[in-house]
């Protein structure tokens, strides 16, 4: 078993290699808005760049209208969790 300190140190690594959102993964943001994590900041794991996929409307973004947001340059925008695939399903047939 790993004492806290090597604990902390493997999580903290683990995190500056991974990031909280792990590139591709799906989010919500505060605007309610879906994206895809584009790119991982180390220096702000929980801000990266992001595309946008659906707007707050429920409108999807496709080619030409995709949006990208860069989360450590747009402080009015933020993550407000993770979301599935399925959870992405269940939104769009409403």
């Amino acid at each position: 078993m790993m004492s806290d300190d090597r604990n902390h140190t493997w999580t903290c690594e683990r995190i500056k290699s991974m990031g909280i959102y792990p590139l591709g993964s799906l989010v919500i943001l505060n605007d309610s808005s879906i994206a895809r994590v584009k790119q991982v900041h180390n220096e702000a794991p929980l801000r990266p760049s992001v595309q946008i996929l659906m707007t707050p409307a429920g409108r999807i973004l496709k080619g030409d209208s995709e949006k990208s947001v860069d989360l450590l340059t747009d402080k009015n925008l933020f993550i407000v969790r993770a979301i599935s695939k399925e959870e992405i399903i269940k939104r769009v047939g409403k």
